[in-house]
C-alpha cells in the first residue's frame, strides 16, 4: 500500500509540473488553420453541415481522412463556440493524459523485482516526456490534436500488451485502438509494427526467459504461434479502415504518385529527415519554429555532408534492427520503434501534402514510446556497468536535470510566440526572411 501511494505521488507531481509549466497555454488564441477551422467558417458549428465534414473536404482537405478527431472538434466548437480559450485547454489536457499514460507504461515495464527500488524512474519518464520542448507545437496548435490522439491510442495499445488478458480479447481491443487510431490520423499505419516490436521485447528481452539465445527464425515463429490473432485482428482492422475511408472519399491516393526527384535524391532527403528527427529528439531546443522550408533540389547533389549524413541515418537504423533482433536489446527496440513511427513523415512517399520539410510534433508517437522505454533500458544495463554504475547515474542524474531545466526554460520561451497569430507569424518572419508563406 505504501509503495502504491508513492508511486501515485511521484506521477501526481510529475503531472502537476508539466501542467504549471505549459500553463499560459490557456490564455492562447487561435492561431493558423485554427482561425479558418473554428472561427472563421461556420463548417462545424451550424446545423448539420459537420456531418458531411466530418469525412470530407474539412479545412479543403481532399486526401485526409480523420473522422473520429474532426468530430471531437465538433463536439468542442459546439460547447465552446468561437472562444479559443477552452480548446487549448483541451489540447493541455490531452497532453497531460498522454504523459501520464507513458508514467503507466513505463510501470508496467518495469521487472516486479526491481520496482521498490525504481519507483521514481516512471516519473522521470514522464518528466521527460511531458516536458520535451519539440512538443510545444502540439499543445499550443489546436490543429495538433490529431497527433495527440494518435499518441494516446498508440500508448493504450501497448498497454493493452503488457497486460494479462485472453487472446481474443487482446486481439479485438487492438483491432478497435489501430481502427480508432487511423481514424484520428493517417500516422497510425506504423501501430501495427510498434505492436509487434513490442511483443518481441516482452516475449524475449528478459534473458532468463530466452531459452539460452533461441535462434532468431523460432524466436520468431514462437511469436506469431503466440499472438497471431492479434496481428490478424489488426490486419482485418486495416482492410476495415481502408473501405471505411475509399467510401468516404470517394476514390484512393496513390502515396507513391507525382515522384519527380530520382531515387537517389529521394534516399538523401530521407536520410536527411531521418537524422534531423533523431536530432529534434535529444536536442529540441534549437532550430523550432512553426515552418521549416528547405529546398528539397539540394538532395540531388552528392557532397561529403551528404554522404555523412546518408552513412549515418543507415547505420543508426541497421544498428537499432540488429540490437533488437539478435540482441533482444531494450535501446535496438526503441531505435526501431522510432524508427517505425517515423516511416510515414520521411517522404518515402509523396511529400507534396506541406510546405515544410519537416514538423518538430512528428517525432510525439516515438518519443513517447521511447520515453516509457527507458526505466526498464537503464536497468537492462546494469550488468553491463558493474562497479561504473556509482559514476554513472549521478552522472546521468546531472545531465538529465540539466535538460530538464533548459527544456523548461525553451518552453517559457516559446510558448508566447505560439500564443497568436501575429506573433507566431512575426517569428516565422524572422527566422525565414524569405518566405513567402510567413509574409503572407
Amino acid at each position: 500500500m505504501h509503495r502504491k501511494r508513492l508511486i501515485w505521488a511521484t506521477a501526481t507531481a510529475a503531472i502537476l509540473v508539466v501542467a504549471i509549466v505549459y500553463w499560459p497555454v490557456v490564455h492562447a488564441q487561435f492561431i493558423w488553420d485554427d482561425l479558418i477551422d473554428f472561427q472563421q467558417h461556420a463548417w462545424l458549428r451550424q446545423g448539420d453541415e459537420w456531418k458531411h465534414y466530418i469525412l470530407r473536404d474539412f479545412n479543403y482537405w481532399t486526401n485526409y481522412f480523420r473522422p473520429l478527431v474532426v468530430g471531437f472538434f465538433t463536439l468542442q466548437v459546439r460547447l465552446f463556440h468561437t472562444s479559443p480559450g477552452p480548446m487549448p485547454a483541451v489540447s493541455l489536457a490531452l497532453h497531460l493524459i498522454d504523459t501520464l499514460l507513458v508514467g503507466l507504461l513505463s510501470w508496467r515495464l518495469i521487472p516486479k523485482a526491481n520496482a521498490r527500488r525504481f519507483l521514481w524512474l516512471p516519473a522521470c519518464a514522464m518528466l521527460f516526456y511531458g516536458l520535451h520542448p519539440a512538443l510545444v507545437e502540439s499543445v499550443a496548435w489546436i490543429g495538433c490534436q490529431f497527433d495527440q490522439v494518435v499518441t494516446m491510442m498508440t500508448l493504450c495499445g501497448l498497454l493493452v500488451c503488457t497486460t494479462r488478458i485472453s487472446r481474443a480479447m487482446r486481439a479485438t481491443t487492438l483491432a478497435v485502438l489501430f481502427f480508432l487510431a487511423a481514424c484520428s490520423k493517417e500516422s497510425a499505419i506504423a501501430l501495427p509494427m510498434v505492436v509487434v516490436l513490442f511483443d518481441w521485447l516482452l516475449a524475449f528481452g528478459d534473458r532468463e526467459t530466452n531459452d539460452g539465445g533461441m535462434p532468431l527464425h523460432k524466436a520468431i515463429r514462437r511469436l506469431l504461434e503466440r499472438q497471431w490473432p492479434t496481428y490478424a485482428a489488426m490486419f482485418v482492422a486495416g482492410i476495415a479502415y481502408l473501405g471505411f475511408r475509399h467510401w468516404a472519399l470517394g476514390h484512393t491516393t496513390n502515396p507513391f504518385s507525382g515522384q519527380t526527384s530520382s531515387m537517389f535524391a529521394r534516399l538523401q532527403e530521407v536520410c536527411f529527415l531521418y537524422l534531423h528527427y533523431w536530432r529534434t529528439i535529444f536536442w529540441p531546443m534549437s532550430g523550432m519554429g512553426p515552418i521549416h522550408p528547405v529546398d528539397a533540389s539540394t538532395f540531388g547533389a552528392v557532397s561529403a555532408a551528404s554522404l555523412s549524413i546518408d552513412a549515418a541515418s543507415l547505420c543508426i537504423a541497421a544498428i537499432g534492427l540488429y540490437l533488437a533482433f539478435r540482441k533482444v536489446s531494450v535501446a535496438g527496440c526503441i531505435i526501431s520503434i522510432v524508427t517505425v513511427t517515423l516511416l510515414p513523415v520521411l517522404h518515402i512517399a509523396s511529400t507534396n501534402f506541406d510546405s515544410s520539410l519537416y514538423h518538430e510534433r512528428y517525432v510525439m508517437t516515438g518519443l513517447a514510446v521511447a520515453c516509457a522505454l527507458l526505466p526498464r533500458m537503464l536497468m537492462q544495463q546494469q550488468s553491463t556497468l558493474g562497479h561504473r554504475q556509482r559514476l554513472a547515474y549521478p552522472l546521468l542524474a546531472v545531465v538529465g536535470t540539466f535538460w530538464l531545466l533548459v527544456a523548461v526554460l525553451n518552453i517559457r520561451t516559446t510558448l508566447p510566440l505560439w500564443a497568436n497569430n501575429i506573433n507566431l507569424w512575426r517569428w516565422a518572419s524572422a527566422m525565414h526572411l524569405t518566405s513567402v508563406t510567413a509574409k503572407s
